[in-house]
C-alpha cells in the first residue's frame, strides 16, 4: 500500500499520505486491543476465535475498495498506457479547466515518462550488481530490520505477559486465566497501542515539514533511552509495574514518532521504477523475517539474558538492554547513510542513489 500511495501522491504530500497509512494501521491495533479486552473482561471462552473472525471484516472491505481503484500513473506509463496514465493523473490532481493546472499535470506526466524511459534500459536480473541500487536496497532492508529488532512487537505481542512479570499475584494468575490482575494487564495493552498511535499522529503532522531523517533519528534516540529505562525497571529487586508501564508508554510514543512509519514510507520512495516492486518485496520480507525471529526468541532470551541471579523469570532486563544496543547502532548507521527525501519527486530520489558524483555515500 505505501508503494501505491507514493506513486500516486504529489511530492509535497507524499510523506503525510504514506504516514496516514501507518496511522490507520496503528488505529486498527488500538481497536483490536479494545475488542480483545472486551472479550477478556466478558470471560468469553474461545474468544480468540471471535477475534480472528472479526478481523476478516476490514480485510474484505479493503479488498472491495481496491477493486475500485485505478493503477498508478507511473505503472501505467511503464506498461505503455500513456493516455490512461494521463487521465488517472488528472483525476488524482483534480485538474480543472484552468491552463495552469493542466500545464502542471502535463509537466508532472512528462517527468514521470522521462523516469520510466531511463529505467527501462536496465535489467532486473542485474540490479544487485548495480552498486547504486544496492545502496538503496541496503538502506531499505536495514530500516525494516531495525524496526523489528528494536523490539516493537515484543511489546505488541507480549505486552500483557511482560506486565504479568512486573505485577503482583504472579502465581495465582497461572491458575486462573481470568484473574483480575490479568484483566488489568490486558486492558493496559490498549494504552500501549494508544501510545504508538499518538507518536504516529505527531509524525504525520510533521513529516512534510521536517522530513524523514529528523523524525527517524529523534525516534531512535527516544527508543534507545526508554528501552534502557525498561531494562533498569526490571533490574530492580522489587519491580515497579507503574515504572514499567510508564517506560513502555514513552518507548511506544517514541517508536511511533519515526520508526513505525518511516521504514515503510522510505522504502516506497527510494527505488528506481524498474526494480521498485522487487526491492520493496525484499525489504518487506526482511521486516517479516525479523518479526518472526524476534517473536520466536523473546521469551527464551528474556530468561537467558536476565542479569538477576535469583528469579530470572520476573526480571527480564537483559533483553531490553539488547534491543537498546541495536537501536543505538541503528541510530549511528542511519545518521551516516540515510538521505533526506522530503519534497523530492520519486525520479529525483532515484538520482540520490544512482549518481555517484553526488557524494552522498561512503562506498560499501
Amino acid at each position: 500500500m505505501p508503494l501505491y500511495i507514493a506513486e500516486c501522491a504529489p511530492a509535497h504530500q507524499r510523506g503525510s499520505l504514506c504516514f496516514l497509512n501507518d496511522l490507520m494501521i496503528v488505529a486498527g491495533q488500538v481497536t483490536a486491543a479494545g475488542l480483545s479486552t472486551a472479550f477478556f473482561y466478558g470471560e468469553v471462552r474461545d474468544g480468540w476465535r471471535w477475534i480472528l473472525g472479526l478481523a476478516a471484516a476490514p480485510a474484505v472491505l479493503m479488498f472491495l475498495g481496491m477493486l475500485l481503484q485505478s493503477e498508478s500513473p507511473r505503472w501505467l506509463l511503464g506498461e505503455g498506457r500513456v493516455q490512461e496514465a494521463k487521465e488517472v493523473l488528472q483525476l488524482l490532481r483534480a485538474v480543472g479547466s484552468s491552463s495552469s493546472s493542466c500545464a502542471e499535470a502535463e509537466a508532472e506526466l512528462e517527468d514521470m515518462a522521462h523516469g520510466v524511459t531511463e529505467d527501462s534500459g536496465t535489467s532486473y536480473y542485474r540490479f544487485w550488481s548495480d552498486v547504486h541500487i544496492r545502496r538503496a536496497l541496503l538502506v531499505g532492508c536495514g530500516l525494516q530490520a531495525l524496526q523489528q529488532c528494536s523490539g516493537i512487537n515484543t511489546i505488541m505481542y507480549y505486552g500483557a505477559t511482560v506486565l504479568q512479570r512486573a505485577g503482583p499475584a504472579y502465581d495465582e494468575r497461572d491458575d486462573n486465566c481470568f484473574h483480575a490482575e490479568n484483566k488489568h494487564d490486558v486492558a493496559t495493552t490498549i494504552l500501549f497501542a494508544g501510545g504508538q498511535l499518538l507518536g504516529v499522529f505527531v509524525s504525520w503532522c510533521l513529516v512534510d515539514r521536517v522530513g524523514r531523517r529528523p523524525l527517524v533519528l529523534t525516534s531512535l534516540a527516544g527508543v534507545t533511552t526508554f528501552l534502557i529505562a525498561i531494562g533498569f525497571a526490571f533490574s530492580m529487586d522489587t519491580v515497579s509495574q507503574e515504572a514499567v508501564i510508564m517506560a513502555m508508554m514513552l518507548y511506544l510514543v517514541s517508536f511511533g514518532l519515526g520508526m513505525s512509519p518511516v521504514p515503510w514510507t522510505v522504502n516506497a520512495e527510494i527505488y528506481p521504477l524498474h526494480v521498485r516492486a522487487q526491492c520493496i518485496s525484499m525489504s518487506t520480507s526482511t521486516n517479516w523475517a525479523m518479526n518472526f525471529v524476534v517473536a520466536q526468541t523473546f521469551l527464551s532470551l528474556a530468561n537467558h539474558l536476565s542479569t538477576h541471579s535469583d528469579d530470572k523469570n520476573l526480571h527480564p532486563d537483559g533483553i531490553f538492554f539488547l534491543y537498546a544496543s541495536i537501536a543505538a547502532m541503528g541510530f549511528v548507521l542511519l545518521w551516516s547513510y540515510m538521505p533526506e527525501t522530503k519534497g523530492l519527486t520519486l525520479e529525483q530520489i532515484g538520482e540520490v542513489f544512482t549518481k555517484p558524483e553526488l557524494g552522498v555515500w561512503v562506498e560499501f
